[in-house]
């Protein structure tokens, strides 16, 4: 299942992680061809042998703001 969220800076402190991870079994092989003046591009759907996995960890780096 596919869950996006959009974040904003403003909202992550300094020091505060925000972590993305996601799994994919496919991926997109591009072609590429030229003629002449022309550019043909073309994906081709293609499933990797083991799934790909990515994670990453962002720190913000924006300061804290004191409310009153």
């Amino acid at each position: 299942m596919l869950t996006i969220r959009q974040i904003h800076q403003k909202n992550y402190f300094t020091g505060e992680k925000v972590f993305y991870e996601y799994t994919s079994e496919k991926y997109y092989d591009t072609h590429i061809e030229r003629k002449d003046n022309d550019w043909n591009f073309s994906l081709t759907e293609e499933r990797f042998t083991v799934p790909f996995e990515k994670k990453f960890i962002w720190r913000s780096l924006m300061k804290k703001k004191l409310l009153l």
